[in-house]
């Protein structure tokens, strides 16, 4: 590749990463409705106008931010997991990870949530350059969901799962969990106990309802 291209992609890559990280710290502060360009552009040392260079406007930042976060989350993710460890290491290493992320941006995450709901709402003004970036929060969500399936598969194959939940089945419910935890966090305004909140999580994944067995089948049988 030209060096000159090279060295344009580099300045480029290095001002739209100091324009999302000003755009975290004004978006955790004010909120996404009351953040405006100029604030961004001041905080990242721009003009208002520089930074029509690089994001259309501030709906478009906002999504790019939201979407590299959930990226690094995934490689943090990624990382976190040990294949010599057993399935609960595994899964604590990857819920302190995931709340830890949130914990550290959760006034962001409060705006991600009330930006969601905006967008489903006005869908149709959303420009196409919108609309795409838009569905990619939810991909990255999904990446994040698979490499639960990939730690639950792992833990099966090592006999340390007997559930006969399907493994795909067994991610969506631990997923809802975690989600139901945050949105309480959400609801409340404020982060829990993160480590209570693990050890809670970890000893229900571990022991379920502790429901008696012959309990199991009227249970169904009412339904």
């Amino acid at each position: 590749m030209d060096p000159k291209v090279i060295r344009e992609q580099t300045v480029r890559e290095t001002k739209t990463t100091l324009i999302l990280d000003a755009a975290r710290k004004v978006f955790s502060e004010k909120g996404f409705f009351d953040a405006r360009l100029e604030d961004i552009a001041a905080v990242a040392g721009f003009s208002k106008a520089a930074l029509y260079t690089y994001y259309t406007d501030k709906e478009e930042i906002f999504l790019s931010l939201a979407i590299r976060d959930l990226e690094n989350l995934y490689h943090q993710l990624e990382t976190s997991v040990n294949s010599e460890i057993n399935f609960l290491k595994n899964l604590e290493k990857m819920l302190i990870t995931i709340f830890t992320f949130f914990g550290e941006n959760f006034a962001l995450f409060l705006s991600v949530s009330n930006f969601q709901t905006m967008c489903k709402i006005h869908k149709e003004k959303l420009s196409e350059k919108h609309k795409l970036l838009f569905a990619e929060v939810p991909s990255k969500f999904r990446k994040i969901m698979e490499q639960q399936v990939m730690l639950i598969r792992a833990a099966r194959a090592r006999k340390e799962i007997q559930s006969d939940i399907d493994d795909s089945q067994l991610a969506n419910y631990l997923g809802a969990l975690v989600r139901g935890i945050i949105f309480q966090w959400q609801l409340t305004g404020k982060m829990g106990d993160v480590k209570a909140e693990i050890r809670q999580l970890l000893k229900f994944m571990a022991h379920g309802l502790g429901c008696p067995a012959n309990a199991e089948d009227p249970i169904i049988s009412t339904m």
